[in-house]
């Protein structure tokens, strides 16, 4: 009888563990992605600024779009980690196919934030500035899609 308690007990141990574990790592993934965006924000707010030269009325509306669009990125991203790893996480072995099905399916959620923040931004533009803006966001563009290549060349190497 004690034996069997021993055993439940390591087994519930290794599920508590197992539980604070998954959470830490969710916790972790949550921090960073807003600690990155958090330092991001003020660069393109710079940047755009000076490559801009948005007045200061411009400043503050740019900014307040890059957080309305910030925040919600960060809800679509917690409702697809929601939907998502609750429902594919034990199927690793599957992983490179789910990925592919996950960003079918997400992208383009998350692409249609980003077109309305842009198009947001270039409604407060004058002529000009919406033409230094499209030469910003092809240079954002391509950074992005070297990043999207670099990380799909990692993960079939896995």
């Amino acid at each position: 009888m004690s034996n069997s308690i021993s055993w439940k007990a390591i087994g519930l141990l290794v599920v508590v563990f197992g539980v604070g574990l998954a959470l830490g790592s969710a916790g972790m993934r949550q921090w960073q992605a807003h600690v990155l965006a958090s330092q991001q924000r003020p660069d393109t707010v710079t940047q755009l600024k000076t490559d801009l030269q948005l007045t200061p009325d411009q400043v503050a509306k740019v900014e307040a779009i890059l957080n309305d669009t910030h925040a919600k990125w960060h809800a679509l991203d917690g409702q697809e980690h929601a939907e998502w790893d609750s429902k594919y996480a034990p199927l690793d072995k599957q992983r490179s196919e789910l990925n592919q099905q996950r960003h079918s399916e997400w992208d383009p959620k998350f692409d249609q934030v980003r077109q309305q923040g842009r198009n947001n931004i270039r409604a407060i533009l004058t002529p000009d500035q919406k033409v230094k803006f499209e030469e910003f966001l092809k240079r954002i563009d391509e950074h992005e899609q070297k990043m999207k290549q670099q990380a799909q060349q990692k993960e079939q190497q896995h």
